[in-house]
């Protein structure tokens, strides 16, 4: 028998998804410069 734990799950993103990311660093740098009113 083998020893199959931990699942190993490997993701491939298509190369479509990178359009995505310019929204990904959008919010990111939105997160970065509302920082200080989101979290009081």
């Amino acid at each position: 028998m083998i020893n199959d734990y931990p699942v190993k799950i490997i993701y491939i993103s298509e190369p479509y998804a990178e359009t995505f990311t310019p929204i990904i660093y959008a919010l990111k740098d939105w997160g970065i410069n509302h920082k200080k009113v989101v979290s009081d």
